[in-house]
């Protein structure tokens, strides 16, 4: 067994005492619940490595439905948005104590409607911010708190735990208290340090108690329903875990931070399915795996940090995938977008990356995600030179490409571009 490392900067617990609210904390139901034993789901996920990018100090990581990817970088007190590519859209935040600004920013979570929710931890409140970054409100308690993770649920309501107090705090849509389970302790429904918390498509929640060595489950009122783990090396043992997250199958990914630098695919019942591989490519492996989430497709995505610095992406292997094709007859420019009707077959989800090309020069370039059965307008702002190429002249002829995710069969058509 290997020593916790000292993380860059420490799991600090606030040094003022606890404060009695106005209101007290009323607990949820903590009453002892019959295990759940939920069906599991048709085997392991096996993934590849398919590529990373770089990020500083990346502690906290969110994925929204358009495969979007949310990053807290912890030293820089900001938050990156970035293409599921690794393509960077958009820098928010900076140190201070207004809106907007960030003391150490831990955990994101992606509310229903695309806001961005953000554990502020040493300012302890929760920020939310539009898709694109703009703040639209705060809330947290008149305590001292150590809010170090979030998920949301389906209606909006949220879950933080708090690392200062070894609980979690549930909260209204509107950012309005509702609720307390925890303590601390090493018993069911108590906690060590609990640094994250994920959310599945029934509201059941699990809480990695990184202390205790376990994650935990309970429902959405609080009633727990079971637990797993205990410290080791060995599959379905963590050593001071940090991350966990619901992939769209329902099954729990978890990473262990200290040391062993891995993450493990769970059932939600707790039965140890898989390791993603800690090894990949021809030399490389997860160094510091601290927050994790995957997207709709199921493409995972983990936030390694320490000494790697950098968001590495895993697709998984043999994921079907339904057939696009480019619909209509031209393209036409306007209002600084290009728009591509796509059509994706029935059957499964479409996704992948469009380019729009005139010989060699790259006109403009996005990632889909089109539903099973849907057709939807892929809109793309050109490059400079395709934007400069648009300027000059009324009419174009381009090459529109569809480039499935994971490989298949490339999707090409010529079409005429008016400006």
């Amino acid at each position: 067994m290997t020593a916790p490392r000292r993380l860059a900067r420490p799991l600090t617990r606030l040094t003022r005492p606890l404060t009695r609210l106005a209101r007290p904390l009323t607990s949820l139901a903590l009453a002892a619940a019959a295990l759940v034993v939920w069906a599991s789901p048709a085997g392991a996920t096996q993934f590849d490595f398919e590529r990373e990018w770089g990020a500083t100090l990346p502690h906290g990581i969110a994925v929204d439905r358009q495969s979007n990817v949310y990053v807290a970088e912890t030293e820089n007190d900001r938050l990156r948005k970035f293409t599921a590519d690794g393509d960077l859209l958009a820098t928010w935040g900076g140190p201070g104590t207004g809106p907007g600004q960030f003391d150490d920013p831990r955990g994101i979570a992606v509310g229903p409607d695309g806001s961005v929710y953000v554990a502020d931890y040493l300012n302890g409140r929760i920020q939310v911010f539009t898709a694109a970054g703009s703040f639209v409100r705060e809330f947290g308690l008149p305590v001292d708190w150590g809010p170090f993770d979030l998920g949301l649920d389906a209606q909006g309501n949220a879950y933080v735990v708090d690392l200062v107090n070894d609980v979690v705090h549930k909260f209204t849509p509107t950012g309005d208290y509702v609720g307390t389970l925890g303590g601390p302790g090493a018993g069911d429904g108590q906690f060590d340090q609990p640094v994250a918390i994920a959310v599945d498509q029934q509201a059941n929640l699990y809480v990695a108690d990184r202390g205790n060595h376990r994650i935990q489950r309970f429902t959405s009122t609080g009633a727990f329903l079971g637990k797993w783990g205990q410290q080791g090396a060995a599959d379905g043992q963590f050593d001071f875990l940090y991350g966990v997250a619901v992939g769209p199958r329902g099954n729990v990914y978890v990473s262990d931070s200290s040391g062993l630098g891995r993450v493990q695919e769970f059932t939600p019942s707790g039965a140890f399915v898989a390791r993603v591989p800690e090894r990949f490519g021809d030399h490389d492996y997860l160094n510091d795996p601290w927050d994790l989430d995957l997207d709709p497709r199921g493409n995972l995505y983990v936030a390694d940090a320490s000494q790697a610095n950098r968001i590495v992406k895993f697709r998984p292997v043999g994921a079907s995938a339904g057939k696009a094709r480019i619909r209509g007859g031209s393209l036409r420019y306007r209002k600084g977008k290009i728009k591509v009707k796509v059509a994706c077959s029935a059957g499964a989800e479409c996704a992948g990356k469009l380019q729009v090309r005139k010989r060699k020069l790259k006109v403009a370039k996005r990632s889909y995600e089109i539903g099973a059965g849907k057709t939807r307008k892929v809109a793309s702002r050109p490059t400079k030179k395709g934007r400069r190429l648009l300027e000059r002249v009324e009419k174009v002829k381009v090459k529109v490409e569809l480039r499935p995710e994971g490989g298949g069969e490339k999707v090409t058509r010529k079409l005429e571009l008016r400006g």
